[in-house]
């Protein structure tokens, strides 16, 4: 236990530090992740040879994702973020074995098809991210290139960005991409592998074409510190997803050390699962628990933290993976909507409570799975509490964390919770969730009791008065 909190510490530590690099203010922001060739095939001619099997391309296409943004943007997303799409070697159906550059892979489309679908989200209010990847496929030729084989590091396919000729290549490339297509930002995937002064170099010329260009960094297990000054916007929060799939994939997991994945500055992406970890409902099928239940929660804490939610395509469906292909299964549509009407439900409340989006994070109370915390921006205060536990559970948060004469209204659920002598006596059953806002207790105004007692009255007098009436002219 004690080595859990220390790590728990440590990791804290990690993210506390200034987010005055961020040029972008993301805070408003939700991203859905696809991954291009698994989502939806919106026109069979750019299929080619199909030959089956997760390692192959299986159709999906840039054609597919413009079909089905109004889907995205229906669950309240406002950034569709796509797997690389730059032309891969063969079976490169996750785009990071790339071929070249400056073309768009053939199995996804066209350039104009990436225009068309950064034209028709904007229409939506939606913005396009796309990965950016700094290595190239297995076969390259310039791996045995005497004039490029030293672009790389020694005995891997990752670009030596130490090398001023690879710098200018890369910002080349990135720059072109955005003058072509007009997209919104970067995915920096792998940027661990990178240097942190070529970074802020990219970063400085990406937003020199396109000023509001968001740049998230996805740097696996390294230290957020290091990518402090580097401009970067935001940085993927690995240590959230595995400790929150660790925490939430099954019932009576206790939920402690959780808030210290909160505690940031900088703007963190936070997500359950993605391409290179391992899919949150294959941790629960696992464990023997239901993954549509554990997402429930695990979705509701991703949702109301001040960080960017993230949510990997499928998620929505509670779509099984495993390791590699595994990860990468085809998208269904034609299956339950529960898990996507409960994230539209999210993202709704979310966009009503400023506090879930940037409050500060203060735990108030947790215990064998039961947490409660709360969440603090200007006079906004919510309160969310997540029952992880096989049984209904209650706890009073005493007037030390919550003013007297107030209530706590529901907005998952609804109803209202009124203070009492001791507090507030928060009561969830197993497996539930609850995100209150904090509001002054109002009693009922005179107006609305004079409505009430003398609507009934008035109608019972004009009964009467019309009864008279036609009494008296019944004949004798």
């Amino acid at each position: 236990m004690k080595k859990g909190l220390i790590f728990i510490l440590c990791v804290s530590l990690l993210f506390c530090f200034s987010a005055t690099a961020s040029a972008v203010n993301l805070q408003d922001e939700s991203i859905y992740h696809v991954a291009v060739d698994r989502f939806y095939n919106g026109t069979t001619a750019n299929d080619g040879e199909r030959k089956g099997g997760l390692e192959h391309f299986l159709g999906g296409d840039l054609q597919g994702v413009i079909k089905k943004l109004d889907y995205i943007k229906g669950m309240g997303f406002t950034i569709v973020s796509l797997s690389p799409i730059f032309q891969n070697e063969a079976n490169g159906f996750h785009g990071k074995w790339v071929k070249d550059f400056k073309k768009v892979d053939e199995h996804f489309g066209t350039m104009q098809d990436l225009k068309q679908l950064t034209k028709e989200a904007h229409k939506r209010d939606l913005k396009v991210m796309i990965d950016f990847v700094f290595e190239t496929g297995p076969n390259h030729p310039w791996l045995s290139d005497p004039a490029k084989k030293e672009w790389f590091v020694e005995g891997s396919t990752t670009f030596d960005v130490s090398r001023p000729d690879v710098q200018a290549f890369i910002i080349d490339v990135a720059k072109w991409w955005i003058k072509q297509s007009d997209i919104d930002g970067y995915r920096l995937i792998d940027a661990n592998r990178t240097e942190p002064q070529f970074l802020k170099k990219m970063a400085e010329e990406v937003k020199s074409v396109k000023k509001d260009f968001v740049l998230v960094a996805d740097i696996g297990g390294g230290d957020p510190n290091t990518y402090q000054n580097s401009g970067i916007d935001a940085v993927m929060n690995t240590y959230f997803a595995k400790n929150a799939q660790k925490s939430f994939s099954n019932v009576d997991e206790p939920l402690s050390g959780l808030d210290g994945f909160t505690q940031s500055n900088l703007p963190v992406v936070s997500f359950l699962d993605d391409e290179d970890i391992v899919r949150f409902t294959r941790k629960a099928v696992e464990n023997e628990a239901f993954p549509v239940t554990r997402l429930k929660l695990a979705l509701t804490y991703l949702y109301t933290l001040p960080a960017v939610p993230f949510v990997y395509y499928g998620t929505e469906i509670a779509l099984d993976g495993g390791n590699g292909a595994v990860n990468y299964r085809m998208m269904d549509f034609r299956t339950s909507t529960e898990i996507v009407e409960y994230i539209t439900n999210l993202a709704d409340i979310r966009k009503i409570l400023p506090s879930l989006r940037t409050g500060q994070y203060h735990l108030l109370y947790e215990k064998d799975g039961m947490l409660v915390y709360q969440l603090k921006s200007g006079d906004e205060t919510s309160i969310i509490a997540i029952n992880n536990t096989s049984q209904t559970k209650s706890v009073t948060i005493g007037f030390r964390y919550l003013p007297d004469n107030h209530e706590l209204r529901g907005y998952l659920k609804g109803g209202s919770i009124k203070s009492s002598k001791d507090g507030y006596t928060i009561t969830l059953e197993r497996e539930t969730s609850e995100i209150f806002k904090l509001d002054e207790q109002k009693g009922a105004s005179i107006p609305f009791i004079s409505i009430l007692v003398g609507v009934p009255v008035l109608f019972i007098l004009f009964l009467y008065a019309a009864y008279k009436k036609g009494k008296g002219k019944q004949p004798s």
